[in-house]
């Protein structure tokens, strides 16, 4: 599938073969994804982006440590975000 070539699925796929790293990923990302949602619901736009950027940087993170994706180049991406 090409979907199996974008960082995000590859990192999805090492957690789910690394499965001592995967309940702690999820957890972390589910407490990211409910900062976000909360923020959208009291009507946040400001806190909202934040949440967001700080959820996207957080998963850079996670593609620098666990497949070994050049930290330069995703700070190249995350200049077009901020």
């Amino acid at each position: 599938m090409v979907t199996n070539t974008f960082p995000d699925w590859m990192l999805y796929e090492y957690m789910f073969r690394h499965p001592e790293l995967l309940e702690d990923s999820l957890n972390q990302e589910y407490k990211e994804h409910m900062a976000i949602v909360e923020a959208l619901g009291a009507h946040d736009a400001s806190r909202t982006a934040h949440e967001t950027r700080v959820h996207i940087l957080n998963l850079g993170t996670e593609l620098v440590s666990y497949l070994g994706i050049a930290d330069e180049l995703l700070k190249t991406k995350v200049v077009k975000i901020s």
